[in-house]
């Protein structure tokens, strides 16, 4: 009758504390296999004649299971024979896996699982008063979108979750960590972020856009997000952003992404008092006042930024700014003077010019950064620093 139930079905059973060898023998008829259908048996066993406890595969077998379940993907001119070797030899690299004998060539004949590996489902349990994990890049031995478990519901001490990887997927439901401090993550594909407690979280990143508009719409009291990541920003809706950080009093640190071509103006970041340190990224900037940039900034970086024109001119008069960062931005004239205005830049400690081609020279006019103390010059082919200042040049360190 089982066997009826289950015919032409994808099913997953689990025996759990099999004895003996005839047991098995009795049962496994009523289970059918077939070769159309991913189903499963799982059995738990103590007696070493049912189940081998780190026991020896072969190599090419488990290959073959791999390809069969449709585990390796086909990439390029590679075959998924090719494919799936090159994942056995990243585990073995990793001592996730161990090499019990090799062939001419030095191909893997025999592998097995290594010990650790074996108990870590087991030690799952023991990580609940976790507070902080990180879970670091995987590189090429696991798909490139990384589908957060549900189970991290069950760390109901974790305060910290970092994780790498490209792409991190939510999973339908919301998290529900309730001591979850910093979540930071590198870029969230497919389903909406969801964190049920995200207002106790004191830094996010980096969240798309339309994921903190939906979290942050129809909250309100008090927030404690003092690190906040935003990205894949558009033109159209920096209002509404700025409407949703206007509630964020305590906000200390704060990076914008913004998509290639959106233009970007400083007026949609509101001028709260607590906001020390900033980061643009991308898009087209339109700034035309100083005083259009939070009050008490005293970090800026500008990364990948286009601009009309020169900005140092009113960047310089940030009265608090101590550290300035240029990275790969891009001048709509070919040939680009950096220009120091008089007394400009009264605090600015270090200045870090990254990677700026058209960057021909920086001129310095009497009395400008009286503080600095640093300038690193990395990857700027033609600049020329021989007319700078004497203070200025002591700073000078290039790469």
């Amino acid at each position: 009758m089982l066997r009826e139930q289950l015919q032409g079905k994808n099913y997953l059973i689990v025996l759990d504390d099999v004895w003996e060898k005839e047991h098995w023998e009795y049962l496994k008829s009523a289970f059918p296999n077939e070769k159309d259908k991913r189903s499963r048996l799982l059995l738990t066993t103590r007696n070493k004649v049912i189940g081998k406890f780190n026991s020896t595969i072969r190599a090419k077998r488990l290959l073959n299971v791999w390809v069969g379940q449709g585990l390796i993907q086909q990439e390029g001119s590679r075959t998924v024979d090719e494919i799936a070797r090159g994942y056995l030899n990243e585990l073995i690299n990793r001592n996730m896996v161990q090499v019990e004998d090799v062939i001419i060539g030095d191909r893997v004949q025999n592998c097995r699982l290594h010990d650790l590996i074996r108990e870590l489902p087991c030690s799952i349990r023991l990580l609940t008063g976790l507070k902080c994990l990180r879970i670091h890049k995987s590189h090429n031995i696991f798909r490139d979108v990384l589908e957060l478990p549900t189970w991290l519901d069950n760390l109901k001490n974790l305060e910290i979750l970092c994780v790498e990887d490209q792409f991190v997927k939510f999973p339908k439901d919301a998290l529900r960590m309730e001591k979850l401090r910093h979540f930071h993550v590198h870029s969230v594909y497919g389903r909406a972020m969801k964190v049920e407690n995200w207002k106790s979280i004191e830094s996010l990143k980096l969240i798309r856009l339309e994921d903190w508009l939906e979290c942050s719409s129809g909250l309100t009291g008090r927030y404690h997000v003092q690190k906040l990541g935003i990205h894949m920003i558009e033109t159209e809706r920096q209002n509404e952003l700025r409407r949703s950080l206007e509630k964020m009093e305590n906000l200390r640190e704060l990076h914008l992404e913004f998509n290639p071509m959106s233009l970007m103006s400083p007026k949609i970041i509101p001028r709260l008092n607590g906001l020390t340190k900033l980061k643009l990224d991308g898009g087209m900037l339109e700034c035309s006042s100083a005083s259009e940039f939070p009050p008490n900034l005293s970090r800026l970086t500008l990364e990948y930024v286009m601009l009309v024109e020169d900005p140092m001119p009113e960047l310089g008069k940030l009265p608090k700014l101590v550290y300035l960062k240029l990275y790969r931005r891009r001048i709509s004239n070919e040939e680009w003077r950096m220009r120091v205005l008089r007394e400009g830049f009264p605090c600015l400690e270090a200045l870090s010019l990254e990677n700026l081609n058209q960057l021909r020279g920086i001129d310095v006019e009497e009395g400008g950064m009286p503080a600095l103390k640093q300038l690193r010059i990395h990857k700027c082919p033609n600049l020329e620093i021989e007319n700078l200042p004497e203070h200025i040049k002591c700073a000078v360190g290039t790469t």
